[in-house]
This record gives C-alpha cells, structure tokens and sequence, in this order.
C-alpha cells in the first residue's frame, strides 16, 4: 500500500476516535449530571441505565469496526486499482489495445442506424412503386365496355343466348304472372351499368322434370303481345328478354328467331296492325299508330312505326329479328353484332 494511503486511513481512523471519544464524554456528563440530581434528591440509588448510556456502550463496542470496515474498503479499491493496472500491462504485452469505455455504446448506436436506414429505404421503395403503379393504370388504355364483355361467363346453362350477351339472369316466374316478370323487367332497367351492356332475363317455371324455360309464343303472350298464328308457327321456342343500356337510357328488348327471313317477314307484317298497341306495355313506347314504314338506320333496313316514340323493328341476321323503342337502342344493337361477327 502506497504511504499516502495509509496517512489517509490513519487520519480517518483518528478523526473516528475523536468524534467517539466527544460523543462519551458529553454522555458521561450527563449521566453524571443525571446521578447527582437522584442522589440529592433521594440518597443513593443504582445507576439508572437510559438511551444514551447505551449508545455510548455501543459506540465503544463498535469503535474497532468502524476503523477497520474503512481500512477494508480502501484495501479492496487498491487491489482492483493494482489488478486494472496489471491487465492493462499485460494486454500491451500481448498487443491488445485498450478498449475505450464507449465502444459497445457505439456499436448498439451504429445497429440502430441501419436498422432505421433500412425502414426509411422500404419506406422510400413503397411509395415509389405506388407512384409507378397510379401512372401506369392512367397509362394503360381502359377496354371499352359493352361489346368487350360479351365474353363474360353466363350465369345460366339453361340455353344458349340468342345474341351475345354480357349476362345471363333466371327468372323463377313458378306461380307469377305475365305482371311480375313485367315489374322484374321494370328492376332491372332501373340497374346501372356500363353503355354497351345487355342483360338477359330467363323465365322459367320449375316442374316434375326441373327448370322448363317459357317458349317464345306463351312468353310473348304473357307480356302482352299475341303474335299472329302465321308468325307463331315459324318462331323457335328460345327467345331473349332483356334491357340494354344505353348511353343516355336504358331500354327493353326482344329478340326473336325463326326458320327463314322469308317466312318470318310475312308474319311480322300481320303483327304490324296490333303491334302498335301491343308495344306500349312492354316497350312503353307512345305512339299507337299501326302505320310501319321502310327506313335506313345504320345502313340496315328497319321497320318503323310512326310518330313519335314508336317501335323498331329489323333483321340481325337471316333468321333473328330484334324489337326495340328507339333509333338508339336498334343502332347500338346492330353495331354490337356487327363488330361480334368480325371477331
């Protein structure tokens, strides 16, 4: 141990007893005091033993423990002081350099960094790739609709469509009258969809033998348009009852099918003298003229009634006739088929 150091441990070892030996002095006085009072008052009596009698008794006790719990403790940071000092030594010896207090605080720092460095990068990537998505959706030509969709899966396998459709809907008409599958029609026109789309409805009536679809003349009937029995008996029992939807308006439609143009033509121009009435429950078509006349309409010839908001009739094909309110409607229609068949 360094003299110093043992100066230190003597100086405080002395400061101890002086303040011990103060601390029983000013105890022996009082209970000298204390004695004399007793013994004026009432003779002599044992000494009375009081608080501080005892502390002093312990102080002296502990006087020895005091002294050496310091010697102790100043012996135990000399000896960690002359280990350190020794490793240091022999680390040097060894070539191993002396490690600064900080270095494992710099290294949890700099684990941090990266860890904070990556998130801001996928942060970064995140948005970037966002903003390369939304440009590209802008850049990416949208498919128009309507004539796009026809090959959009049918909901139904109880027929093949007469034309293309987007969607094919049953209609459950078991028990229900020509007036509910009216009010479904009415439902379905009040649906929003693309311009271009066409939507079926197929009614049928469940049976001992399963779903029966309604043929073409018992259908008709029961939307309250009778076809003259030389039309009837050409027709095919399918048949499309749908609503197209148009730029401006959505609008019912029939679509029928026979054996031949030149058998069909004939029966449809019997159908003209009722038609024309017949058309305002289904079509809601306004004009009750029974006059057709030819007109050209998308370089097709079409039958049309007159005045204003008759009924149009004309020929998809050699076999398929579609009816429908308006110029709109049958333009669209025949456009629609037209780019179908070039596909």
């Amino acid at each position: 141990m360094p003299p110093e150091d043992k100066k230190e441990i003597k100086q405080t070892a002395e400061e101890v007893q002086k303040i011990i030996a103060e601390r029983m002095n000013a105890e022996q006085a009082s209970i000298s005091s204390e004695t004399s009072a007793v013994e004026a008052g009432a003779g002599h009596l044992e000494t009375v033993r009081t608080y501080s009698s005892d502390m002093a008794d312990a102080l002296k006790k502990e006087q020895a423990s005091v002294v050496s719990i310091a010697a102790r403790e100043q012996a135990a940071q000399d000896e960690a002081k002359e280990k350190k000092r020794e490793q240091i030594k022999e680390n040097k010896k060894q070539g191993i350099p002396e490690e600064p207090p900080v270095l494992a605080e710099r290294v949890a720092l700099t684990t941090r960094h990266k860890f904070i460095i990556a998130g801001i990068a996928l942060v970064v990537v995140s948005i970037g790739a966002s903003i390369f998505t939304y440009f590209n959706s802008r850049n990416t030509a949208v498919p128009p609709t309507g004539n796009t969709l026809v090959n959009a899966p049918i909901k139904s396998n109880l027929h093949i469509p007469l034309v293309s459709v987007n969607e094919s809907r049953e209609y459950d008409a078991t028990g229900k009258t020509g007036t509910h599958m009216l009010d479904a029609i009415d439902a379905l026109k009040a649906e929003t969809h693309p311009a271009g789309t066409l939507i079926e409805l197929i009614p049928f009536r469940t049976t001992e033998d399963g779903k029966k679809i309604i043929p073409a003349t018992s259908l008709l009937r029961e939307l309250g348009l009778y076809v003259p029995e030389p039309l009837a008996q050409v027709l095919i029992p399918d048949i499309l009852v749908g609503v197209f939807y148009g730029e401006m308006k959505s609008t019912p439609v029939i679509i029928i099918r026979g054996a031949s143009r030149e058998r069909l033509f004939p029966g449809l121009l019997a159908w003209e003298q009722t038609l024309a009435t017949q058309a305002t429950l289904f079509f809601k078509t306004l004009s009750k003229e029974p006059v057709f006349t030819d007109a050209l309409i998308t370089n097709r010839d079409t039958r049309t009634q007159q005045g204003d908001g008759g009924l149009i009739y004309t020929f998809l094909d050699e076999q398929t006739v579609v009816l429908a309110p308006d110029t709109a409607t049958i333009s669209a229609i025949i456009g629609r088929e037209m780019r179908i068949d070039k596909n």
